[in-house]
């Protein structure tokens, strides 16, 4: 976290500012410290301000220097452990045994954080090894959500999200992005509203952490509820949400908080918020297209199908200058407003968006090794659901196509050729971060 990003910072339960106790830096980057407000004190732990609630022993862990049980205890609360997890509960309701109750739950709290502090071990090289943890490895599995951040790059909704960007003329002030996830719109915006700074807001620390070390490191990254911006007012020229406000339910307070840190001269860009007159496979707490107008208090929001979007980014341009009511029942539409979310509406994208990075296959594209270094990538779906889940795919994404051993060779090298640039102009390559080592070319 940049010591200048704290200073956006403020109290979620007050609103008040708050007092920076810095333990570890790296230049004007705070790795460990504690923000002292005057109800409470919120942990920064590998660079990530934590700002939710909660982390008492993540800050008693700090003060004492243990930085690494802090980052263990914050990034993973909920660790499993075996069949005596349920024993120290019902020792404690016994008052006969309710000291043994005490040691067998200290005993677990530091089991858990040895374990935590392995998984985050075996985590610094392999950017899903802390996904797989968290999301598939618990008591109640969740892959659906873990092939959603696996497979973000390259989505429709990720392309039309960047199509959107290219329309976006903010101010010299942040920029914030809620529900940033693991960081992969995160590292693109700050590519693309450079040198803006980013502040980007998660309530799930395991995908900060995964942003911090992999994907988005340059953003200012904070662990907290979109309910209460733990943000100053307009204190940032344009606010961001991509695929979230369908699953939050109290969706008023949200985007009443997202138009207090932009204020009137910032501007909004909500996509893939799901029609509530259409069928989805994860429908989460739709609306209908005139509701999510009326979410917002700012004057003359426009209205965009997500379908045409994407067809719009394909054929290299960004949002159009007219708009009208959405025709039919679009699956998901996109809300733009403000000065700085549309005075470039109507622009072409001037470079592919999505090749920012390392250019390696579409996420859904297997490699095919053949003999001389040739790759035939052919489309490998993770799933019937996520097939259900992004039907747009079948808009651009070829079912097989081949690379020749030439072409391998000049990404890997990052040289530019015309035979690259049709294969990430029919997405069959896209950009990835670099410290996503292994994403790119294999064997």
């Amino acid at each position: 976290m940049h010591r200048e990003l704290t200073d956006l910072l403020v109290c979620p339960f007050t609103a008040a500012p708050l007092v920076l106790d810095a333990m570890e830096t790296d230049g004007d980057e705070i790795e460990q410290g504690v923000l002292r407000g005057p109800v409470a004190e919120f942990p920064i732990v590998a660079g990530i301000a934590v700002l939710r609630g909660g982390d008492h022993d993540v800050v008693a862990a700090l003060r004492k220097g243990d930085h690494g049980t802090a980052e263990a205890l914050a990034v993973i609360r909920d660790v499993p452990l075996s069949r005596v997890d349920a024993l120290a509960p019902a020792l404690a309701s016994l008052r006969p045994t309710r000291w043994l109750a005490q040691r067998l739950g200290d005993w677990q709290r530091r089991a858990a954080a040895r374990r935590a502090r392995a998984a985050l071990d075996l985590s610094m090289t392999d950017p899903d090894a802390l996904l797989r943890l968290t999301m598939l490895e618990q008591r109640a599995p969740n892959p659906e959500g873990y092939r959603y951040f696996s497979y973000r790059l390259g989505l429709p909704r990720h392309l039309v999200a960047l199509g959107c960007l290219t329309a976006a003329r903010p101010g010299p002030e942040p920029v914030l992005e809620v529900g940033c996830g693991a960081g992969h719109l995160t590292w693109q915006i700050a590519s693309l509203l450079a040198p803006r700074s980013v502040l980007a807001l998660e309530r799930e620390l395991d995908l900060l952490w995964v942003a911090r070390r992999f994907i988005a490191p340059e953003a200012g990254l904070v662990c907290a509820d979109a309910r209460s911006l733990p943000v100053r007012s307009r204190s940032c020229s344009l606010g961001i949400a991509v695929d979230v406000l369908s699953f939050v339910t109290d969706k008023v307070t949200v985007v009443r908080e997202i138009e207090r840190v932009v204020g009137e001269d910032g501007g909004m860009i909500l996509t893939s918020l799901i029609n509530a007159e259409a069928c989805h496979e994860y429908a989460g707490e739709p609306l209908s297209p005139a509701q999510w107008v009326g979410l917002l208090s700012v004057p003359e929001p426009h209205l965009y199908d997500d379908a045409v979007l994407l067809d719009r980014y394909l054929r290299g341009d960004g949002p159009p200058v007219e708009w009208r009511p959405v025709d039919g029942v679009p699956r998901t539409v996109t809300v733009l407003a403000g000065r700085a979310a549309l005075e470039g509406v109507g622009s072409r994208l001037g470079r592919w968006p999505h090749a920012i990075g390392v250019l390696s296959p579409h996420p859904v594209l297997e490699q095919h090794w053949q003999q001389g270094g040739d790759v035939v990538l052919r489309r490998a779906s993770p799933s019937r659901s996520f097939d259900r889940d992004n039907p747009g795919l079948d808009r651009y994404l070829t079912d097989q196509v081949l690379v020749s051993a030439a072409v391998v060779a000049d990404t890997r090298a990052g040289r530019r050729s015309k035979a690259i640039d049709e294969l990430v102009g029919e997405l069959s390559l896209v950009g990835f971060p670099e410290r996503c080592a292994d994403k790119r070319w294999a064997p």
